[in-house]
């Protein structure tokens, strides 16, 4: 197989782990977050885990191209997940919040960076690839969110009486569906693009 189809191999799947790994990491996110009586030890040990099901399908993915990569990956993520989450509320109070986005995803990338420059060549490319892949995936989302609720949103119909419980079944619809459209979307845009940083960074290994 050619480099260049091994690289493409890698992109896709890449995407393909963001997607997968972000919508686990959402569900079991509002499963952990939507319980009562969460405290700070409940918090940590929830990033924790969402942390680890982000980053341990991208660790499997990335052992198989380079040797460069240990299990580290995996907790030096959980680190960036947790610390990203604790300044997000003070940097969306100072930002716009897309722009805010953006430095929590670099703030997040900072701690997997520590990994990638030892062997890597302009390993900082990942803190930017990250900021810059949040902030536009969010956009994109905002936009794919709209659209898709308005071509999948029905005029209501039946009697008035109803009316009401209708309504609420096709605004339930109208949400999950577009939700998860914006979801795909999304992940697919943040993977797209640090797929392609990674790509790039593993074709320029660093000489020792």
């Amino acid at each position: 197989m050619s480099n260049i189809a091994i690289a493409w191999k890698f992109w896709i799947l890449w995407v393909l782990v963001c997607i997968g790994g972000g919508i686990g990491c959402f569900i079991l996110g509002f499963l952990i977050f939507t319980t009562r009586n969460q405290n700070s030890l409940g918090a940590f040990v929830g990033l924790s885990m969402i942390g680890i099901l982000w980053a341990t399908p991208q660790y499997l993915l990335l052992k198989n191209y380079t040797p460069k990569i240990n299990g580290i990956w995996v907790l030096v993520s959980v680190a960036g997940t947790i610390a990203s989450s604790v300044i997000a509320g003070y940097i969306l109070k100072v930002l716009d919040r897309n722009l805010g986005w953006a430095v929590i995803g670099a703030v997040a990338a900072i701690f997997p960076y520590l990994v990638l420059r030892p062997h890597f060549l302009r390993a900082s490319s990942w803190i930017l690839a990250n900021g810059v892949g949040l902030f536009i995936s969010i956009v994109t989302g905002e936009v794919v969110f709209r659209v898709v609720s308005k071509a999948i949103e029905q005029p209501p119909t039946g009697d008035a009486g109803d009316s009401g419980l209708s309504a609420l079944a096709e605004a339930t619809s109208v949400l999950f569906y577009s939700s998860l459209v914006t979801g795909v979307v999304s992940l697919g845009t943040y993977g797209a693009i640090t797929g392609g940083t990674l790509v790039w960074l593993l074709r320029h290994p660093r000489r020792k």
